[in-house]
């Protein structure tokens, strides 16, 4: 009893947990008590069945399956078909706790396991708590419950002490008052809004952040910058053998204005192709991030005048810095503007790119203003290939309207600088082989425009393969000439460095000023964040088409992704399509139906007792039926064993009756210590199969039918007596005649 009532405690509220939990989370208006209720019932039965005897797990199984077979071809289909769709989770709540409970059984026989599971529940009611999710408070109960059980049931067989110390026993006398305090939190009313736990969270978040402080300094020291270990932040960007994915976290991104569905953040530009390698020798401290977006914003202007917003709009990006050590920003290619959150990193720009001046750590926050560009649209292709003249009024106009103030005025002759520039620094052509001369005349032979080429020559590269581990280049190619070659010819696979790589050497070589640009690539939520890891790290082209600005492009396979939105033009197309649709309907003329007489039926809500009396009385039936039937199986095994075997079947059967009469024998008792001492509660001849069990056991002596006869005689005396006792004993050889006999 002690075992069951133990077994009770534990696995039922280990149960109960998931249980609860599947099914009001999967389905929200669904009571807990019923729940409670179906999940306790199914526990308890299996653990009934465990406990049992053979007899008594005969007799409890046929029922069980006598009346889960009764339920089926009894119930009629509609009460049926209603559990099946309107009521699913009753299944649920037959299901989980029953497999929980049988696996729970096997587990928790090892000690271990009932700490492990404690611990996790623990953890998992932290997680809980900590971010708010709104659970069951009965499975918040029940998990205390289990947890508190444990910690009560491992004190008692930790503490040293003399004397008995049985857990079992411990824990099934505490039971009742940890079940005092699981009803207790399942009463009182709980809280609509969970805990913010704000000072807890903003301690933690300090430490938090002070550790990963401390430990990118410690990590900078001795080298010039953290990012420099990254893909794309070395020194010199070699084609080599590419980079293994990594999860560290570099960056937060969050997009406070704009849509857009990703956002390529430049961290250094590379101007100088040699001995296959980029390098960065343009290093004036000069405005052209701010230049490029005022030709950029100034071309849009004059191609579509008040509807420049269908080519250009402004977005803001907040980027918060992670594990990095570094002086890079890294910013949209059209970046215009920053705003500092902290006072101590302000930035210069080195050959078009921005650094600051204090090198940035955990926790460092800035907010970059920058271009978006429409480059998915198919009216953006137009806008690439227009090269209007150039208007001082619209500049000026453009630079009246631009969104940071411009000191001094920028004159049209400085934009002419700026373009001569480009052209200098980005423009140097390349070597390359006939071969590959021959097949690029013939892969443009029918575009028109420096736009047409380049997208032909995306495609291009967009049709090979993405390749990670691709390999070092072989040792035989040392030229940006042979380095093509091998790319286009022979392997045609490799990571983004190979693509951005050829793509910028082709485009100079078809007269278009182009940069080889290494930072990150990151999708974007609206209005919400992204986390930056180092495995974004990513390369690619950017062009100069002279009066629009610097454009980007993505010749890696697998890589692109379309981003745009809707043109004014698009819209009125749309706008006209809807008022061109005939919105009025044709009736046909009503016709009269012939009336049809509905019955009108009472309803009720009366339970139709037939159902359930009928599955009762089967399972009734069924459990009289086996116990007749066991009862006949034990009677002939009985008449078919020798007087050795008759001997321990009755005096287990003695013993039986004893405890009815409150005679339990100890282990660690003699028998005839327990016959002397029995002999002051009941008559002595009831005690003579005692006496021969010494005998038997103590000094072998062969067991005779005189012997059977007499333990046969001390049965029937027993019950006697048992009789005489009152309705207490009638009633427990009830229980004796079905489970024992």
């Amino acid at each position: 009893m002690i075992s069951f009532v133990y077994d009770i405690i534990y696995l039922i509220s280990l149960s109960l947990i998931p249980t609860l939990w599947a099914v009001c989370h999967a389905y929200e208006d669904v009571r807990v008590l019923p729940v409670f209720l179906i999940s306790f019932t199914v526990s308890s039965l299996i653990l009934i069945f465990i406990h049992l005897k053979t007899t008594g797990k005969i007799i409890l199984g046929g029922v069980l399956i006598t009346l889960a077979a009764a339920s089926v071809f009894l119930l009629p289909e509609n009460i049926k078909t209603s559990l099946l769709t309107d009521h699913p989770w009753f299944f649920m709540a037959l299901i989980i706790p029953a497999v929980i409970t049988v696996i729970g059984k096997v587990l928790c026989s090892f000690r271990f396991v009932r700490p492990v599971i404690s611990l996790i529940l623990t953890a998992v009611l932290a997680y809980v708590m900590f971010n708010g999710i709104d659970i069951p408070k009965a499975v918040v109960a029940f998990a205390f419950f289990f947890v508190l059980c444990t910690f009560a049931d491992e004190i008692q067989i930790e503490w040293k002490k003399s004397g008995k110390a049985d857990n079992k026993k411990h824990l099934v006398f505490l039971s009742p008052f940890l079940a005092l305090f699981l009803i207790l939190m399942l009463v009182f009313p709980a809280k609509e809004e969970p805990y913010d736990w704000a000072l807890a969270k903003r301690i933690a978040q300090t430490a938090y952040d002070n550790y990963y402080r401390i430990k990118e300094y410690l990590q900078s020291l001795g080298r010039s910058d953290s990012a420099d270990s990254f893909l794309g932040f070395s020194e010199f960007a070699a084609i080599g053998d590419g980079s293994g994915e990594n999860e560290k976290k570099v960056m937060e991104v969050t997009q406070i204005t704009g849509n857009s569905a990703y956002a390529y953040l430049a961290g250094k530009t590379f101007d100088t192709f040699e001995d296959l390698e980029w390098k960065k020798t343009y290093e004036e401290t000069d405005t052209d991030s701010l230049m490029d977006c005022l030709e950029t914003l100034y071309s849009a202007r004059l191609y579509s005048g008040d509807l420049y917003t269908d080519y250009v709009r402004h977005g803001q990006l907040d980027i918060t810095v992670l594990n990095m050590y570094t002086t890079h920003y890294f910013t949209p290619h059209k970046y215009y503007n920053f705003m500092y959150m902290n006072d101590n990193i302000p930035y210069t720009s080195v050959g078009g790119d921005p650094f600051s001046e204090n090198r940035m750590t955990y926790g460092d926050v800035y907010s970059t203003e920058y271009f978006r560009l429409n480059t998915d649209s198919p009216e953006f292709e137009d806008f690439l290939e227009s090269r209007l003249p150039d208007d001082e009024d619209e500049w000026r106009r453009t630079q009246d309207s631009f969104y940071i103030k411009i000191i001094p005025y920028i004159s049209l002759e400085e934009l002419g600088s700026y373009r001569e520039r480009m052209n200098t620094v980005y423009l140097s052509e390349p070597d390359i082989s006939p071969e590959l001369k021959e097949y690029l005349d013939e892969l443009f032979a029918d575009c028109t425009t420096d736009a047409e080429k380049l997208k032909k020559l995306e495609k291009l590269f967009n049709s090979m393969r993405y390749n990670l581990r691709v390999g070092a280049v072989p040792e035989d190619v040392d030229t940006s000439e042979e380095f093509l070659d091998y790319l286009i010819f022979e392997k045609q696979e490799g990571y983004c460095v190979y693509y951005a790589s050829a793509f910028v050497l082709i485009s100079r070589y078809i007269g278009i000023p182009s940069r080889f640009v290494q930072g990150y690539r990151v999708e974007l939520h609206n209005k919400g964040g992204a986390v930056v890891t180092e495995n974004c790290a990513h390369a690619w082209p950017e062009c100069y088409i002279e009066g629009i600005g610097w454009i980007t492009y993505e010749p890696t396979p697998g890589f692109r992704m379309a981003n745009r939105w809707k043109t004014s033009a698009e819209l009125a197309e749309e706008k006209e399509r809807v008022s061109t649709v005939d919105w009025d309907y044709v009736y046909e003329p009503d016709v009269e139906l012939p009336d049809i007489e509905i019955e009108e039926h009472e309803e009720t809500n009366s339970i139709d007792w037939k159902y359930p009396v009928l599955i009762a009385a089967a399972s009734l039936a069924a459990a009289l039926v086996l116990l007749i039937i066991v009862k006949l199986i034990g009677r002939i095994r009985y008449m078919l064993s020798d007087d050795e075997k008759k001997y321990n079947i009755l005096l287990v059967r003695n013993m039986r009756l004893l405890k009815i009469c409150g005679l339990s024998k100890p282990d660690e008792e003699t028998f005839e210590e327990f016959r002397l001492r029995a002999e002051k509660e009941i008559p002595r001849k009831l005690l003579d199969f005692t006496q021969i069990y010494e005998t038997y056991a103590y000094r072998g002596d062969k067991i005779t039918d005189k012997d059977v006869i007499v333990v046969n005689d001390n049965n029937r005396n027993l019950i006697d007596h048992i009789k005489k006792t009152g309705l207490r004993g009638r009633l427990s050889l009830i229980g004796y005649y079905l489970f024992i006999i």
